[in-house]
């Protein structure tokens, strides 16, 4: 690029030269005094730091711009045009200042030239810049270099201000919000799972209305074993990679998850436990174990539904071994695991019966009964 080199001095001659350099902008600044000045040169450069997030993706981006110039700059100091000077009172008789620069001509006296030598000075900016942002866009970066110095001269002097470093690093984070997901629900001991998922999960919430499920589903839904006794509605569900239970009263409200934290979550909604399973155990997991109004968090009775599926027995669904979760209502009973013998992820199953009645799970062999 070309960058215009000015001269200013008082009672001095000036002059203009072009330079040309390839690196970034150069501000250049001649002066011929007789006096202390101060010198100074400021610019700028616009950098644009684009960015772009697609997605629920994690996004992480570092833009690094170098540049390093050193630019000799030789200049030449050239008679500008400027306002005729007064004739010295001594020649007076001269009518102009044309008139006296002939008439000393024809003395030998001649003005005097100037010669500028040639001069490199370079001074190093680096300037580290972190915008911070969460969308998508452009932005863009002003960078401002200045240097100012103190000059006592009494000769041409050139002074170069270049820009050689400038380093930009921008960091784009996108904020990754897990999606919640129906894995299972249930109204007394009816699976009502694809009902959930139909009904339920509106945008990227779950929103469970307790009193139109009352309603839609009824007393007679099929596998619902509470005849004359109130429900309790449990939902299955997954954020991200946490796995949640939340059980409620029909008929009792509406319930609003969002994809947040379980602490933000509607009373009720509890992140399942991770106990480990007794040794010899490796056919089922189980995810969640409810009764009643409540999650059960017993290690032991987790352990007997374990030892009693591998003895092929069931487990007796009473206040004894799960815990009186609501007084004088006679309770259903929901345990979620899976099928872990072909891994981890197997297909998920339910057991659910009513209080005083047993809860049957998988066998070693696959077998239930």
């Amino acid at each position: 690029m070309s960058q215009m080199a000015e001269a200013r001095g008082r009672d001095t001659e000036t002059a203009t030269e072009t330079v040309t350099t390839d690196g970034p902008a150069v501000s250049t600044e001649i002066h011929v005094v007789t006096e202390t000045e101060i010198v100074s040169s400021t610019q700028s450069r616009v950098v644009e730091l684009t960015y772009s997030v697609t997605g629920m993706v994690t996004v992480t981006q570092t833009v690094t711009t170098t540049h390093t110039v050193t630019t000799p700059i030789s200049t030449v100091v050239r008679k500008a045009k400027r306002d005729e000077p007064e004739v010295p009172g001594y020649a007076s008789k001269c009518k102009s200042f044309a008139a006296y620069q002939s008439a000393c001509s024809r003395l030998g006296v001649f003005p005097t030239t100037v010669s500028v030598a040639e001069s490199t000075a370079t001074v190093t900016v680096t300037e580290t810049l972190v915008p911070e942002w969460t969308a998508t866009g452009t932005t863009t970066v002003t960078v401002t270099e200045s240097a100012v110095e103190t000059v006592d001269i009494t000769t041409v002097t050139s002074y170069t201000f270049t820009t050689s470093t400038v380093t930009a690093t921008a960091t784009t984070t996108a904020i990754v919000i897990p999606q919640l997901e129906i894995l299972g629900a249930t109204f007394g001991t009816a699976d009502i799972t694809s009902y959930a998922l139909t009904n339920w999960k509106v945008g990227s919430n779950i929103v469970i209305n307790t009193n139109k499920a009352y309603t839609d589903i009824g007393l007679n839904a099929p596998g619902d074993l509470m005849t004359g006794q109130p429900r309790s509605i449990t939902v299955l569900y997954r954020w991200g990679t946490e796995v949640r239970s939340w059980v409620g009263r029909w008929n009792s409200g509406t319930y609003t998850i969002t994809p947040t934290p379980n602490s933000a979550a509607p009373s009720g909604s509890l992140v399942v436990p991770n106990y480990p399973r007794p040794q010899g155990i490796t056919w089922i997991q189980i995810l969640e174990v409810n009764y009643g109004l409540g999650q059960n968090r017993n290690q032991t009775l987790w352990n007997k539904l374990y030892l009693d599926a591998a003895a092929g027995v069931g487990t007796p669904l009473i206040n004894e071994n799960f815990g009186d979760t609501w007084y004088s209502i006679e309770k259903s009973g929901v345990v979620w695991y899976r099928d872990t013998r072909n891994g981890p992820d197997g297909p998920l199953h339910l057991a659910a019966t009513r209080e005083g009645r047993d809860l049957q799970l998988m066998r070693a062999d696959g077998s239930f009964s």
